[in-house]
């Protein structure tokens, strides 16, 4: 109920909300994600065992795929995996 004070919502806001979402169309979807998501500018991130993950996200040619450890710093692309690197 907080959030109907917080964001200045009317107090029967939850109430009319299964209306409102039911009422959006495919149109509706498709006209907001033309106009928010930029696939051209979108940054994939994968996370896991390299050995596992970095030939499959290759194959899908979605553009080059850079290796970074859990600080976000360059790894050495060409260092097999499990190397030090």
């Amino acid at each position: 109920m907080g959030d109907l004070f917080i964001y200045g919502l009317p107090l029967d806001y939850y109430e009319q909300l299964p209306a409102r979402i039911t009422a959006v169309t495919s149109e509706d979807v498709r006209h907001m994600a033309d106009k928010y998501i930029h696939p051209e500018n979108a940054v994939v991130v994968g996370a896991g065992d390299r050995a596992k993950i970095e030939e499959q996200l290759k194959k899908l040619s979605i553009g080059a795929v850079e290796v970074r450890d859990y600080e976000g710093s360059p790894v050495n692309a060409k260092a097999a995996p499990g190397e030090a690197h």
